[in-house]
């Protein structure tokens, strides 16, 4: 008998079924692109924010994760992809990374978080990672240093706003990534602030869900977690 038999007909007309499935996936894709790209025209091309969407991006994997019975870390994991390659082909926004304890580290969890797509380029200093946020062209992630409390400047500069937070070793929180996009466009269950230590404990007495991440010089960077919205999103 033959050491190599051959694969049922069954099998293989499975087969047949996924590739056939794989090219309309492939094909949606190509139409969602599209689509993105018309998005880009319609939008004033004279703003100088970002294109990036945390809340738009809350939104859509938290009607999806309600549609499907896949896990939702997969789907947000694989919608992420399609909305980071949706945003480059709106316009080049670049993933400008400080990161001098941990470069390689952060620059793969910077492309698991905002896409393969995304043009990735390093930097000698915070303030020039900063300064490049600032122009709307691109999203600064900034290591997270016990020697450097960088992000006290935050607290100063209404032009950023953090908008996600990258986990490394230990899932501790190793870098931030931060954008010059309006309020409006945060996400509503999850954000980060720079708050004075009264302050701080004056919220958590009235009973705000508050995360502290690092402290400096009597100021708290904190999550502040809407947990309305959460459970609203996982129902």
């Amino acid at each position: 008998m033959s050491r190599h038999t051959q694969n049922p007909p069954a099998l293989e007309a499975l087969r047949s079924e996924i590739d056939a499935l794989d090219d309309q996936i492939l094909a949606l894709i190509e139409r969602r692109v599209a689509v993105a790209r018309k998005v880009a025209h319609a939008k004033d091309p004279a703003q100088s924010v970002a294109l990036v969407r945390p809340d738009r991006e809350e939104q859509v994997i938290d009607r999806l994760s309600a549609l499907s019975t896949m896990p939702r870390g997969s789907l947000a994991t694989v919608w992420r992809e399609l909305m980071a390659l949706s945003l480059q082909a709106q316009r080049r926004t670049d993933i400008v990374i400080h990161a001098p304890t941990d470069p390689s580290g952060t620059t793969a969890r910077s492309a698991a978080r905002f896409g393969a797509a995304a043009p990735i380029v390093a930097v000698d200093s915070v303030e020039a990672a900063l300064a490049r946020a600032r122009t709307g062209s691109a999203v600064a992630v900034i290591e997270l240093s016990r020697s450097d409390p960088w992000w006290l400047a935050l607290d100063r500069d209404d032009g950023l706003a953090v908008i996600e937070q990258l986990r490394g070793p230990g899932d501790k929180p190793s870098a931030l990534a931060l954008a010059r996009v309006s309020d409006a466009s945060l996400a509503r269950a999850r954000r980060w602030e720079v708050l004075a230590d009264s302050e701080f404990e004056t919220r958590l007495r009235y009973g705000e869900t508050l995360f502290p991440l690092a402290c400096s010089h009597a100021k708290v960077l904190c999550i502040v977690e809407d947990v309305a919205v959460q459970l609203k999103g996982a129902a």
